[in-house]
């Protein structure tokens, strides 16, 4: 006699139930799925002794035909899907027909659920598996499930479960989750009698994120909306001063259902890399939107995870996403003011101001010529502009200084107000700005390629040329030639987002803060963290472009290794050297180091050289960053803490931390500066109350 049986009906269910309910809030999860996937708009969950002895989960949605209650709770019974071809483009939540069954299974259901079309309602009650009554009712329309005495019939998987309150805490996240996934469904949660979270339903997953979070959050978060390939990512993150220590307050959904991918962690956190300090994780609430054919939904059992056929698309869309967002919505942290010196009820909420990254070519604000005197506008840019210059002490007539003085021309000329009859404003204040600060060439040559303005050679010395303002517009002096501002890094600091090359230098705090005001506002800046943050965007600026980064050595270094290490050395040769270190073979057991990364600290370069070998040929080779070698080259090569600097050093850093994308932290996410206002100094000297 054979060993094979078939298993009954409902010894199957609790094994599946094994699969699909692994505590209350699998139940809450499947339920809530089932009542998104009916159209509800509103859904309320009410749950005692941790959703252990009971789960009431009501809903407003289309409800369960008449002749569906009773086979709803058969295993594999599904309205979602009619064939294999169907999972390829699932939209649902649900589809598989195990929820039902195997909650039942392992607990005492009640299902009281109304069709709006219908004027009678049907209750059923399934105990264990088993049918016990189905009858008419009168109810509302929608859908009613109550879930007791979970695993009462299976006391090994009961005695796994956690306290009442870890079990309710389960179900919570689990609700923060759904009410994130729909803001435009109201989630009610009730525990204990009391009312644990309502959202609005109002569609503004911003007020979602208030209803959980809390204000301090919703007032720290930034929208995320980018396209890439068809694939789509928006939602809100964090900004850096709210993340966490772990990864509890990131939520990722995919076609709106809630998701984990290692994939799309790696992607945000790569965009942070820079912003946060290591063991520091971001606040996200992301949702990704993408062809269903393109992903494989049903790979767990629980449908948490998924796999993308277009992996490459999707981390590129969500990597840009993130780091464009960042780069725009940069801001200097404010300093923390204690919480009851803060406290006025009478006097108006300060709002802390945010800097928006822009060019150069972009701060000034455009004029309607209606509105101002065209004159005074000219006369007031071409005196910034000499200012600026003469502050900056950049007058003379090499190719640098011209090329850089023109791109200053060319962007004032780029925010004035466009239209042909301004034409001849455009070419005056183009050749008034740079007539004084540019060689005789450079003025010649901006005049033919980009002014295109048909004078005599002897026109072309006069102050003032005459130009028809039909032969000249905006998007000529925009878009003719090729002057642009140079990617050299020895010119960093060209541009500036006129933050703290303003300010004015009050000095050094223990030779390792440098302050600062600016107005009402007061900056404090950890020189090593600014300075590292310069290095390393000069030394990546370096790497990107291929550019030399060796600087060689009088007297070389000789490091003593085994045989094997300098054999995987020699073959990583080429990236060894595009790091900036220059070495041989010196015997069988020995490398000659010749040449180091430019700005490094000679008298650590044996031990940093042989961090930089185990980092790229001991680990895992897959996972290598080239950026974690540049931050440690760009720290160790910046300014220390206790260095003194005097006022030219301090404005040079200023000018060329100002000059960056990212000037707000530090390589490794510490923050470069802290500011504070003079109200919030105020109110700590209780000047104000």
């Amino acid at each position: 006699m054979g060993n094979i049986v078939i298993l009954d009906e409902i010894t199957a269910n609790k094994i599946a139930a094994g699969e699909v309910v692994e505590r209350p809030a699998s139940v809450v999860k499947e339920m809530i799925e089932n009542s998104i996937d009916a159209g509800a708009t509103s859904v309320s969950v009410e749950i005692a002794n941790g959703g252990i002895s009971k789960i009431k989960i009501t809903d407003n949605g289309k409800g369960i035909a008449v002749d569906d209650v009773e086979i709803a709770f058969e295993r594999h019974s599904t309205s979602k899907i009619r064939s294999a071809k169907d999972l390829n483009s699932i939209a649902t939540l649900g589809f598989r027909g195990e929820a039902l069954a195997s909650i039942s299974s392992v607990s005492k259901v009640e299902l009281t659920t109304r069709e709006k079309t219908n004027e009678r309602g049907m209750n059923v009650i399934v105990e264990g598996g088993t049918l016990i009554e189905t009858r008419p009712v009168g109810c509302p329309a929608g859908t009613t499930f109550v879930v007791r005495d979970l695993f009462y019939n299976t006391p090994a998987r009961y005695k796994f479960l956690k306290k009442d309150t870890t079990e309710a805490n389960y179900i919570s996240d689990i609700i923060n989750r759904m009410a994130l996934q729909r803001e435009d469904i109201s989630f009610k949660f009730i525990s204990k009698g009391k009312i644990v979270l309502h959202t609005p339903g109002n569609g503004d997953l911003k007020s979602v994120i208030f209803s959980i979070y809390g204000k301090d959050v919703a007032q720290n978060v930034l929208p995320v909306e980018y396209s890439y390939n068809n694939v789509r990512v928006s939602g809100f993150i964090g900004k850096p001063n709210i993340a966490r220590g772990t990864r509890s307050w990131q939520s990722l959904y995919l076609n709106n259902r809630y998701i984990k991918s290692k994939l799309v962690s790696k992607a945000v956190e790569e965009a942070y890399a820079t912003y946060l300090m290591k063991g520091k994780y971001p606040f996200y609430v992301l949702k990704i939107e993408i062809d269903t054919a393109l992903v494989d939904v049903n790979v767990h059992p629980a449908k948490m995870e998924v796999r993308f056929s277009n992996e490459q698309d999707v981390f590129r869309c969500v990597h840009r996403a993130v780091s464009s967002v960042l780069m725009d919505k940069g801001e200097y942290r404010d300093a923390v003011v204690p919480e009851r010196l803060a406290q006025s009820s009478d006097k108006p909420k300060y709002v802390q101001s945010t800097f928006i990254q822009q060019s150069f070519a972009r701060t000034n604000t455009k004029v309607d010529p209606d509105e101002k005197n065209i004159d005074d506008m000219i006369n007031a840019r071409i005196k910034k502009n000499r200012m600026m210059m003469e502050k900056e002490d950049i007058l003379g007539d090499s190719n640098k200084t011209d090329k850089n003085n023109t791109v200053r021309a060319l962007n004032d000329i780029r925010n004035l107000p466009e239209g042909k009859d301004q034409g001849k404003l455009f070419c005056d204040v183009a050749w008034n700005t740079i007539h004084e600060h540019m060689s005789q060439n450079t003025k010649t040559d901006i005049l033919n390629k980009h002014l295109e303005v048909g004078i005599s050679q002897d026109e072309k010395s006069d102050i003032s040329p005459e130009c028809d303002s039909k032969d000249i517009t905006v998007k000529d002096v925009l878009t003719e030639g090729s002057i642009e501002e140079t990617n050299d890094v020895s010119t960093i600091g060209e541009k500036s987002n006129n933050i703290l090359v303003d300010c004015v230098v009050i000095g050094q705090l223990f030779r390792t803060y440098i302050l600062l005001q600016k107005g009402d506002e007061f900056y404090m800046i950890d020189q090593h963290a600014a300075h590292e943050r310069v290095m390393f965007e000069k030394l990546r600026e370096r790497y990107k472009n291929n550019e030399n980064m060796v600087q060689h050595l009088l007297t070389p270094v000789v490091v003593d290794m085994q045989a094997t290490e300098v054999k995987m050395i020699l073959e990583n040769k080429d990236k060894i050297e595009r790091l900036g270190f220059e070495v041989d073979e010196f015997g069988n057991d020995t490398i000659i180091i010749r040449g180091v990364p430019a700005f490094s600290d000679e008298e650590n370069m044996r031990q940093y050289f042989l961090d930089v070998v185990d980092r790229l040929i001991f680990k895992n080779r897959e996972d290598y960053d080239v950026d974690e070698t540049l931050y440690d080259i760009a720290c160790k090569s910046a300014i220390k803490a206790h260095k003194r600097m005097d006022d030219k050093e301090i404005k040079e850093l200023l000018r060329q931390l100002d000059a960056l994308d990212n000037p707000f932290t530090c390589p490794h996410g510490r923050p470069t500066a802290i500011r504070m206002t003079k109200r919030d100094v105020e109110k700590m000297f209780k000047r104000i109350v």
